[in-house]
């Protein structure tokens, strides 16, 4: 997560790896185990074996939101977004205070130039957690390309008095 959530530091990679190595030698059955090598086997760049591990780590777990996320962001990294966005929908319900999944389809809608839909979602997202400079950076994109400018830097400014991000100063300067 560490690696995942920074600036992807090669030590914090390689801590990463490591611990993902030693939990299958502890428990290769165990589906944190599998959801930690899948995320490894992502980084690689080796995606089909990623999702399969991935896929076999949430029918071990079906409750393990980690496994959601990781599933999502396989798909979305392989562009296989008619399985991704319904995915992320579901996982959305599952787990109704998570919003790590919500932002992940709307990044999918902005992909696809689906503003409207990506806006909706990341409502969503931001009455779910209102301190997610992803869901707001998105949000200002997807207002920016519906040339929604004065909203976008409402909702920049909005973004930037919860939490200070580079997300959100890069879409300060696309607004």
């Amino acid at each position: 997560s560490k690696y995942n959530a920074e600036k992807r530091d090669e030590i914090w990679f390689q801590k990463a790896k490591a611990s993902a190595q030693q939990a299958m030698a502890l428990d290769p059955e165990l589906a944190i185990s599998l959801v930690a090598n899948a995320r490894i086997l992502q980084w690689h760049h080796r995606l089909e074996d990623a999702l399969a591990m991935i896929v076999r780590a949430r029918r071990l777990d079906p409750e393990n939101l980690l496994s959601w996320h990781t599933n999502v962001s396989i798909l979305l990294e392989m562009r296989r977004f008619s399985e991704a966005i319904p995915l992320a929908m579901q996982g959305a319900n599952q787990f109704p205070l998570d919003r790590y999944l919500l932002d992940l389809q709307a990044g999918m809608y902005v992909s696809q130039k689906k503003y409207a839909e990506a806006e909706r979602v990341l409502q969503k997202s931001l009455q779910r957690q209102p301190d997610s400079p992803l869901a707001y950076s998105l949000l200002a994109e997807c207002l920016t390309a519906q040339e929604r400018n004065a909203d976008a830097l409402q909702v920049i400014q909005q973004g930037l008095q919860v939490r200070p991000n580079a997300n959100l100063y890069s879409a300060l300067a696309n607004a």
